[in-house]
């Protein structure tokens, strides 16, 4: 899940860039939230608690100074990506203590929001990705977790399903499970353990995900499976 927010008081220019922002996502294989701050006490509040991984500025919110307010996000995550956007270029080198991605000039458009979410996702995926480790016939494999849409146990083996690939190893499943605990898996079945990233559906009996593939949800387990997507939903607001 890739966790965006805009602090931006122009409603009309808010809007836009969401809608710009919700377009390329359509060709691009991840889920998102987008968050939307109109004044600067609203976002400091929920920056205490919340974890963002791109953050678009505008350089006025308001009677705020957004390049400020970046520098105390900055402060509280290093890792952020950080955008800035303005009318103008007057602000353009008081910005750099922030350490931002780029400075985009209004108005924006959707080729110039492309390249700059192109840019962020990448140094995202550079600095920061989980990865899951095995070893089969001697070659060790490392796989990012958000690629992996499944673990599936058969007998001894498992099977890694990610988007274009899949991967076999030996192991135990409750085993894959213990050491994700931390991370969006969720074990629905003797036999399978699912991304939650890239659920779609839940309903009784069965788990519907991004790739369209269907994985059964134990008898018993249903209500189990439910509430920890809850959980995890609600994390990702």
């Amino acid at each position: 899940m890739i966790h965006i927010a805009i602090c931006e008081d122009n409603e009309k220019d808010s809007i836009k860039l969401e809608r710009c922002i919700e377009f390329y996502f359509t060709n691009y294989p991840a889920q998102y939230h987008i968050s939307k701050y109109k004044s600067e006490n609203v976002f400091l509040y929920n920056m205490e608690n919340k974890k963002y991984d791109i953050v678009f500025f505008d350089v006025h919110i308001g009677e705020a100074d957004g390049i400020k307010l970046s520098e105390k996000l900055r402060n509280h995550d290093e890792s952020v990506v950080i955008i800035f956007m303005s009318h103008c270029k007057d602000s353009v080198f008081r910005c750099f203590d922030s350490s931002p991605l780029t400075y985009m000039l209004k108005p924006i458009s959707y080729e110039d929001v492309f390249h700059v979410m192109e840019k962020a996702l990448k140094k995202i995926k550079d600095c920061y990705r989980p990865m899951f480790s095995f070893t089969y016939e001697n070659v060790v494999y490392s796989i990012p977790l958000d690629e992996i849409i499944c673990f599936e146990s058969n007998l001894r083996v498992i099977y890694i399903k990610t988007f274009h690939e899949q991967y076999r190893f030996y192991g135990k499943l409750s085993e894959i499970e213990k050491q994700l605990k931390k991370h969006s898996f969720v074990r629905c079945h003797q036999s399978y353990l699912v991304n939650m990233q890239h659920i779609l559906k839940i309903d009784s009996n069965s788990i519907l995900t991004s790739t369209n593939e269907t994985y059964q949800i134990s008898r018993g387990k249903s209500q189990a499976v439910k509430e920890k997507m809850l959980e995890y939903v609600g994390s990702m607001l």
